[in-house]
């Protein structure tokens, strides 16, 4: 969804939030601003990603230091916890600008990064990802964040107008890295976006990785915290980067990962469980059976388990 090629521009979490429709026009927003090094310079790369891979002057991004942005370029903001709401990024009602809660960033990815060599140092791709996606909320009219900011009494699978929003604005983002793939294979790679690219691959990656350690046996046994939404207003974080990686560059291994989570959620969602065979094979086991509660039991097993590590 490449808007206009744009001239290459050189140099180079986590809350989604949810909603409805912006009133039109926007507001005028401005936010004290919470801008310290190193986030200050990984912003500024990021935003440079972002304009680089986004060619359309009503989607430019600048980074707001004192007030407001003078001009048509959108503003980011760097605020301070009082404005970032407990996200670390979002578009807030009324105000087409985007918010990046720095202390949340600095707190919370480096946590995510720790030990994963795929995405640790990589703060200015993770921050053009999340501009991405805040720029998909502003270019549709509506406003959300990349990541809840709480989680939902219960896990479920409803749909929600607040998950479509969100969708949207992942497809947005995975849209424009998708087009930069497409000017790769023209010879006109933006070095940068290629790696942006590889970041949300890689974040994929270590996202699906983290959620099985995590709960161990429970991707295998089918269980909802694996599969299921944590919130009311986002769909399972694993679940959207699998949509977004595929989106941006299908193959038969991306497509294969993502039938595969879709078809566990589907069976989870129906209450059956898939197990696998000592030959290596699989086969659901239905609900009601004995040997659906042995393994029923075992899930909750695991899952009180890693609530008393978590506890600790």
């Amino acid at each position: 969804m490449r808007l206009a090629r744009a001239v290459l521009v050189p140099g180079a979490l986590l809350v989604w939030a949810a909603y409805t429709v912006m009133p039109a026009p926007a507001q005028d927003c401005s936010f004290e601003s919470r801008l310290i090094e190193p986030t200050e310079t990984q912003l500024t790369d990021a935003i440079k990603i972002v304009n680089g891979l986004v060619g359309d002057p009503e989607l430019r991004l600048e980074l707001a230091k004192d007030g407001e942005v003078q001009g048509s370029e959108i503003p980011v903001f760097a605020v301070k916890p009082s404005d970032a709401n407990g996200m670390v990024a979002h578009v807030r009602q009324g105000c087409r600008a985007i918010l990046i809660g720095t202390q949340e960033f600095e707190e919370s990815f480096p946590r995510l990064a720790e030990g994963n060599v795929l995405i640790e140092g990589h703060e200015k791709e993770m921050l053009a990802l999340l501009l991405l996606h805040e720029l998909g909320h502003i270019h549709l009219d509506h406003y959300g964040g990349f990541i809840p900011s709480d989680q939902a009494p219960a896990l479920n699978l409803n749909p929600t107008a607040s998950k479509e929003r969100e969708e949207d604005a992942d497809a947005f983002a995975a849209g424009i890295l998708r087009d930069e793939i497409a000017a790769m294979d023209k010879g006109e790679a933006f070095i940068p976006g290629v790696m942006a690219i590889t970041f949300v691959s890689n974040l994929s990656f270590v996202i699906s990785t983290q959620a099985s350690l995590d709960c161990f046996g429970c991707r295998v046994l089918g269980s909802p915290d694996i599969f299921w939404d944590h919130s009311q207003s986002h769909e399972n974080l694993e679940y959207r980067l699998l949509k977004m990686n595929h989106a941006i560059a299908p193959n038969d291994t991306s497509q294969q990962l993502l039938d595969d989570y879709e078809r566990a959620r589907d069976e989870s969602g129906r209450g059956n469980m898939r197990i696998v065979t000592p030959d290596g094979g699989n086969r659901l086991v239905e609900p009601g059976s004995e040997e659906f509660e042995v393994f029923e039991k075992l899930i909750g097993d695991l899952e009180e388990l890693q609530r008393s590590d978590d506890e600790d």
